[in-house]
């Protein structure tokens, strides 16, 4: 028999009896449109009379505990029995004001340095240029420089300390773009779906149907749920159990989920340490938070081979960004967890637009709640009768799991079920000690899939026997187990910890000397020092080196042995023939 089958038989619905605890509610698939609800088993109390300040009694009022994705169906008297009403608990979100904004990015840097050595004909680092230069910023990027002296001389043709100038640019990795926001206490709201239902040509369609939005926190609230047939919904103010802490969060654009777990820069913060020191001003330009970050002290470099424009990279007081090198791009940054993964009590959250520049609201959606007391009536007095599908289980299957930050929870997953199930947790297939005994609430009403996480203690720690049953059925009946297994994820540690990265600079004019014409002796040392002998690089040099002190030779032997004696022969000949006799 199927759902709407069920559904055509309403008259022999049984009526509703007492839950022991609400059903943890099943996050699923299912999209709220047009098509049947299932009939939750709902508890209520025998319709009780109203009465106002004055004693006059009203129309009567129905109490009863609604969970959250449950319905409540109901018939009105005199009316058709094929007209069938209901009313859902939809959604429950709360809303967080947002007192701070500010857009960030984590930067992509890339340094370019020229190496000097001591002593070369020209000087390609000004320390006024590149000690005291200020930052420029454009939309897609910021470049700051930095001067580096009294560097080691590695390469260099002296023994003198080199220096390094360097022109750092910071841009948005792979462009993108986060909104860092600042929430306060939210304000609780919850969403019920009124629908009222006719059978007719073979089929359920809807006559009349409508969305309640209520707030939770506060007084008590009324509104109509069917201006129609004059049904109105009450709730009592109430505190939701669970809420994110006042603070910074963060979100990447276009991902619509929230992010935590890590720490973000206030609006008024600086710190290079923490996520927003990178941001995307006012302007539109990029720009470092209160001009804070001194180059010179936050990149460190090294020298590989001056000469060769070779150099080692850091900055190592600085966190979340990427840096490229000779050897691609090395990631330093945290992007936290998302809150919906890491808060199994949360479905999802996203930021809500005020403008199309501007967002003032984060909306958290959430997947676990408390029942909520609900009290209906009709003020034409008619008393209402409630009635309820029964629960389909037809498999499942699942996992125990441990989180990384310590969450232990049971994840069930279903295949073509609905409605209430109970749950029990068994050490073995004997079943004689039952650990924890749960329910939950499927509502994926002509879907094959759901899933749910039900929270466990500390004592479940390895596989386990879970064994479910449909809530109208006789214990142990219909139950079907099967075994699940545990899955223990480690804690997450922060390591990050300093790297180098090695890059090559540009500079064509740098390192050119003409030390030997003035200091012949200083540079040959130099050059033939055996620490630097074979450099990249200087085997050209040697070569030239080399022949020179070939032609050095010969042009002294020939001037010793020919030059000097045909000079003296031709000057004293007389003299020089005498002397040889």
């Amino acid at each position: 028999m199927n759902f709407r089958q069920q559904l055509l038989l309403v008259t022999l619905l049984t009526l509703p009896c007492a839950h022991s605890a609400p059903p943890i509610p099943v996050k699923t698939k299912l999209k709220h449109d047009g098509s049947m609800p299932h009939c939750t088993k709902i508890h209520t109390d025998n319709g009780e009379w109203s009465r106002d300040k004055k004693d006059h009694v009203g129309p009567p009022v129905f109490k009863l505990k609604l969970g959250l994705y449950e319905t409540a169906c109901f018939l009105l008297d005199g009316s058709s029995t094929a007209l069938l009403r209901t009313v859902g608990l939809s959604a429950i979100e709360q809303e967080y004001p947002v007192t701070k904004l500010y857009q960030f990015a984590v930067p992509l840097i890339t340094s370019s340095c020229k190496c000097d050595c001591a002593g070369g004909d020209e000087d390609h680092c000004n320390p006024r240029e590149y000690n005291h230069g200020d930052c420029k910023s454009s939309q897609s990027s910021l470049t700051c420089p930095s001067y580096h002296p009294n560097r080691a001389p590695t390469g260099c043709p002296s023994s003198e300390t080199s220096e390094l100038c360097c022109d750092t640019s910071f841009a948005p990795y792979k462009n993108w773009h986060f909104s860092a926001v600042k929430v306060e206490e939210p304000q609780t709201f919850a969403r019920f779906t009124y629908r009222s239902f006719v059978w007719s040509s073979g089929d359920w369609q809807i006559v009349e149907g409508d969305e309640i939005r209520m707030q939770l926190d506060g007084s008590k609230q009324t509104s109509e749920l069917s201006k129609v047939n004059g049904i109105n919904i009450e709730v009592p103010g109430t505190a939701h159990p669970h809420k994110l802490q006042s603070g910074m969060y963060f979100m990447r654009d276009g991902e619509d989920e929230l992010r935590f777990d890590v720490h973000v820069n206030a609006l008024d913060g600086s710190r290079p340490d923490e996520l927003g020191w990178f941001r995307l001003g006012k302007d539109g330009e990029y720009h470092v938070q209160n001009e804070n970050l001194e180059m010179n002290n936050v990149h460190s470099v090294k020298v590989l081979n001056c000469i060769d424009q070779k150099f080692n990279s850091s900055f190592n007081k600085i966190r979340h960004f990427v840096m490229s090198g000779v050897n691609g791009e090395t990631e330093n940054f945290d992007l936290g967890r998302i809150v919906s993964y890491s808060k199994p009590w949360i479905d999802r959250s996203l930021l809500k637009p005020e403008t199309e520049t501007e967002a003032r609201t984060v909306v958290v959606i959430l997947r676990e709640s408390n029942s909520i007391d609900v009290t209906l009536s009709d003020k034409n007095g008619r008393n209402l009768h409630f009635v309820h599908n029964t629960s389909i289980l037809t498999s499942f299957t699942g996992t125990i799991r441990l989180d990384s930050m310590s969450n232990r929870f049971l994840v069930l997953n279903f295949t073509d079920t609905i409605g209430t199930l109970r749950g029990s947790c068994y050490l073995n297939e004997s079943k004689k000690a039952n650990e924890l005994s749960f329910r939950v609430y499927v509502s994926s009403n002509g879907l094959s899939d759901a899933s749910t996480i039900v929270r466990l203690p500390s004592n479940i720690n390895s596989r386990r026997y879970i064994c479910l049953e449909t809530d109208n059925s006789n214990q142990g009946v219909n139950e079907r187990c099967e075994w699940l297994d545990y899955n223990s994820e480690p804690l997450t540690y922060d390591l990050s910890k300093n790297f180098w990265q090695e890059h090559t600079g540009d500079c064509p004019g740098c390192n050119k000397f003409t030390e030997f014409l003035s200091d012949p002796l200083k540079y040959l040392l130099n050059l033939f020092n055996p620490s630097r002998l074979f450099d990249d690089g200087k085997l050209w040099l040697l070569v030239k080196v080399g022949l020179f002190v070939i032609i050095f030779v010969v042009v002294t032997m020939v001037t010793k042995n020919f030059i000097l004696p045909a000079t003296r022969l031709i000057l004293c000949p007389i003299s020089t023939l005498t002397r040889k006799k």
